[in-house]
């Protein structure tokens, strides 16, 4: 789970607690007033799912952490093995019911499909490589969804990697399941490339918008937009003097 969102939580565990003390207070200050202590009692009703929903997570991730120190005991590995795999199955399904909880706040765009475009970082071809993983990757789970992918631009190159990929995923609310992809992503290994078994470091971006065609974004007129042109002012001469080399466009009702 995005660290976030695992922020995000402990805060509201953190909020949980503190309504749980005003209302168990011996005379919560909170009852002269019917109505806010009202309305604490409702909040504390609805954080309890999602709170016992987090611990829970919590309780099992660190359970999972202990198992896996177990699997270098010859003896008990298949044990260990079979229990971690249920336990890990347990973990992913309350990730899922917090990722669509009220916990994690939804977007007004979440609700359209999306475009997605990963570009090479640091890490040369591997890097390339990279991108190529991670667009087959997302490929592949589109597919397991039933989503519909439309491949917009690939360049490749020629050790089997990819310098950009822009694709489309048209089915309705991929935004809101996928907008958290977007950053930097990174791994570390021995890549194909490598003839002397080193490991590397190789990093993409991955940035994911709403889909255009979906989206509310009204359309621009010119009117709407205000063009500053400007000329450079050190050395150069007359050359950088009279070249407009750089634009600035305004979009004057945001």
């Amino acid at each position: 789970m995005y660290i976030h969102i695992v922020n995000q939580l402990k805060d509201i565990e953190k909020h949980h607690k503190e309504i749980e003390l005003l209302l168990n207070k011996p005379i919560p200050e909170a009852i002269v007033n019917m109505f806010i202590f009202r309305t604490l009692s409702k909040c504390y009703t609805d954080l309890s799912n999602i709170v016992n929903l987090f611990k829970s997570w919590v309780k099992d991730n660190k359970e999972a952490i202990w198992l896996e120190k177990l699997l270098v005991d010859n003896d008990i590995w298949y044990l260990a093995k079979e229990e971690l795999n249920l336990l890990k199955a347990n973990i992913n399904g309350k990730e899922q019911k917090l990722l669509n909880s009220k916990a994690v706040p939804k977007g007004e765009n979440d609700k359209y499909g999306c475009l997605i475009e990963i570009k090479t970082g640091t890490g040369g071809n591997e890097s390339t490589l990279f991108v190529n993983v991670l667009y087959r990757m997302y490929y592949k789970y589109a597919y397991s969804k039933r989503w519909s992918v439309n491949l917009l631009s690939k360049e490749s190159n020629s050790y089997g990697g990819c310098t950009e990929v822009i694709f489309k995923v048209t089915n309705s609310g991929t935004y809101g399941l996928l907008r958290f992809e977007s950053g930097g992503h990174r791994v570390q290994r021995i890549p194909n490339t490598e003839t002397q078994g080193r490991i590397h470091t190789s990093t993409c971006i991955v940035v994911v918008l709403v889909d255009s065609d979906n989206s509310s974004i009204s359309n621009l007129t010119a009117a709407d937009l205000r063009i500053d042109t400007f000329r450079s002012s050190g050395a150069g001469g007359q050359h950088v003097n009279k070249t407009e080399s750089a634009v600035r466009i305004t979009h004057l009702p945001t």
